[in-house]
């Protein structure tokens, strides 16, 4: 299967279903933005930003276990095969050899709230010159892709890309939770599932009969 489309993968650093969304869309060779893995290097987190004095370590959500954003060589488990491209920082138990499942997918994630800062810190942080190349990549993707996915559970920056994308007329899907929490507004978008077949086919144009 091959499609010319361009597709605007949204959603959150902490979902753990987001590179398996990435991998269908790859194996099925559909042209897609990884705000993970963009083009340009490495994707853009609020960790890199974060002041010294704030700690790095939380409280996973999965298993409550302490986690820490870091890389594997950091941690001391730098294996022969690790590339500086594969190692990137990422939010890890601090036991690397030990993870927790979600959805399917071995995950880490800080507890909603853990990473939050005040706001005096926040504006500093959006308007360092790396917040700002990190929203260039992102909008410069959002204005390529003719297709938007939003892959729950993800959070404001999503949303709001998927509000850009309706009201700049893109094709629109959201691959939901099961179970899922009701939103009104999302009747907005063209297609909603809880499988990544079905939208990797709705992508490709073959299930248009279940479009809203």
């Amino acid at each position: 299967m091959t499609t010319r489309t361009y597709v605007y993968v949204a959603s959150s650093w902490r979902n753990p279903i987001q590179p398996a969304v990435c991998a269908a869309l790859t194996a099925a060779g559909i042209g897609h933005y990884d705000f993970r893995n963009p083009p340009e290097g490495a994707g853009f987190g609020w960790e890199q930003l974060r002041p010294s004095d704030t700690a790095s370590t939380g409280e996973c959500e999965h298993c409550g276990r302490r986690i820490v954003h870091s890389t594997m060589r950091a941690m001391g488990y730098a294996g022969r095969d690790l590339t500086n491209h594969s190692d990137q920082p990422l939010w890890r138990h601090l036991d690397a050899t030990v993870s927790c499942e979600w959805g399917g997918v071995s995950a880490a994630a800080p507890k909603k709230g853990s990473d939050w800062v005040d706001v005096g810190t926040y504006r500093w942080m959006v308007e360092h010159p790396r917040a700002i190349e990190g929203f260039n990549a992102d909008f410069r993707a959002m204005q390529r892709a003719e297709t938007f996915v939003l892959v729950l559970p993800c959070g404001k920056s999503a949303h709001l890309e998927l509000g850009w994308a309706v009201g700049a007329g893109k094709r629109t899907a959201i691959l939901l939770e099961d179970p899922v929490e009701p939103e009104l507004m999302y009747r907005m978008v063209d297609f909603m599932t809880a499988s990544v077949d079905e939208v990797v086919e709705w992508v490709a144009g073959d299930v248009k009969g279940l479009e809203r």
